[in-house]
């Protein structure tokens, strides 16, 4: 069974996979389901494929119990495969093996970094124009863009009455790095093309001025920069037609070959990091939503990549069965929050829409901690170790903002000020990390 993981980049993908992989090796230990001692094996497999470096479990598994931090996030692709004999009891663990024709069972893990996530739009467009055109309208459509384009859609309007002045396509190709580098100054996750963010060596944009960004990274291939371009331009500007070869080489190197990977998994483990979307404000929540929309756009069968997705499933390739969408980090939430369906519910509404784009595979919604690092305190509080201004490491108590029952209509960023703790796990590697709602996941992705 291939599993991919996604999610926008900072969502916990790195340690949810270490957590998950963790309790798996060690699931003896019976924190996933309860098992008789003995009756159920781990063993880990060859990686298959060279395209991805192993999945550095151990180095992340220390990082955890040895270090007290968390893992590094992941700049580059990895894959983990494994293999699982169900062969003990237990309620859940019976329930299991009766929905599996075999006991063995061979799990193949895909982690890519979220970044590329936002290149989804550019995997489902084949057509340049359409693609510039998705893209405008987004930046039109949200307020929250308006400082940040201000100045290329100034550029374009130039364009527009035929002022471009001299290398004009050179002017549109920095105006719009420079709106990429304002958008990353603004927390913005919508960064597309993604190498401007994180670049083809996993090396993520750094915390310097606009106009340094936009001279030093790419946004396209190496000499090969393209940006969005409304059709009157299009049409009309000397060499635009330049932009679409770019942007046609660019979707044919460095984004086709990861969503195919994609497309072509039995199940899709999707992580949307809900504390921080609130507290990131409306255009946080706009902006996830809209790449977590794209994404799915790519694997509707009738989109350009879901139609040669199909052509290699007829090849012998796996097909999507199973989408899980978790909410993560649900430790930073007060338990009530998590108990009442809260969390749960807001999760379910921001991805109401992609059921219907695959009528035919199997969601689940679900909340959960791979790593739990807090417990109740007072009537809204939490108990943990900040990781900010506390160099001690001490536990302390701390408010926790309530969820709302439905998304608001408006909110700015840190009206939801949720903490930022350190991880607590056991230095001892045969015990895995308390978490919270994992053993849930597994029961899905088994049944």
């Amino acid at each position: 069974m291939k599993i991919s993981l996604t999610g926008v980049a900072g969502g916990g993908k790195t340690v949810f996979l270490t957590s998950l992989l963790w309790h798996l090796m060690e699931i003896e230990s019976g924190q996933l389901f309860p098992v008789r001692e003995g009756g159920v094996r781990f063993r880990e497999r060859p990686v298959r494929g060279r395209d991805c470096a192993p999945f550095p479990l151990d180095r992340h598994r220390d990082a955890l119990a040895r270090r007290g931090i968390w893992p590094e996030k992941t700049v580059d692709c990895h894959r983990y495969s494994c293999e699982i004999d169900l062969e003990g009891s237990g309620t859940l663990l019976d329930r299991l093996k009766r929905g599996l024709a075999l006991s063995r069972r061979r799990l193949d893990f895909f982690d890519f970094p979220g970044e590329r996530i936002a290149d989804g739009a550019i995997a489902s467009f084949d057509d340049y124009g359409r693609w510039s055109d998705h893209m405008l309208d987004h930046f039109c459509s949200h307020s929250d863009y308006a400082e940040a384009v201000a100045p290329y859609f100034s550029l374009l309007r130039e364009l527009e009455r035929g002022d471009g002045g001299p290398e004009p396509l050179g002017r549109v190709a920095l105006t719009y790095r420079e709106t990429l580098a304002r958008l990353i100054h603004g927390y913005r996750p919508l960064i597309a093309p993604s190498i401007f963010l994180l670049d083809e060596r996993g090396r993520r944009a750094p915390k310097v001025p606009v106009e340094e960004l936009a001279r030093t990274r790419l946004c396209g291939l190496d000499g090969a920069p393209f940006a969005p371009l409304p059709a009157q331009i299009r049409a009309s500007l000397a060499g635009a037609d330049l932009m679409a070869v770019r942007y046609g080489a660019y979707r044919t190197e460095r984004v086709l070959p990861l969503f195919r990977e994609i497309g072509t998994s039995e199940v899709l483990i999707v992580l949307v990091d809900i504390p921080s979307i609130l507290a990131g404000g409306v255009g946080r929540y706009n902006d996830t939503r809209q790449i977590v929309l794209d994404l799915f756009d790519v694997l509707r069968p009738d989109s350009s990549l879901g139609a040669r997705i199909r052509r290699l499933l007829t090849l012998g390739r796996g097909r999507l069965k199973k989408v899980a969408f978790v909410a993560s980090k649900a430790d930073l939430v007060d338990p009530d929050d998590i108990a009442s369906g809260r969390l749960e519910s807001l999760l379910r509404q921001m991805t109401a829409r992609i059921r219907a784009m695959l009528p035919e595979v199997r969601f689940g919604w679900f909340a959960a901690s791979a790593v739990r690092s807090t417990r109740r305190g007072a009537p809204g509080c939490l108990v943990g170790r900040p990781a900010y201004g506390n160099p001690e490491g001490l536990e302390k108590e701390f408010d926790v903002p309530s969820l709302p029952e439905t998304w608001p209509d408006d909110w700015p960023a840190g009206a939801y000020p949720f903490q930022a703790l350190s991880p607590d796990v056991a230095r001892n590697l045969q015990n895995p990390p308390p978490h919270l709602g994992l053993d849930r996941i597994v029961h899905f992705l088994f049944q």
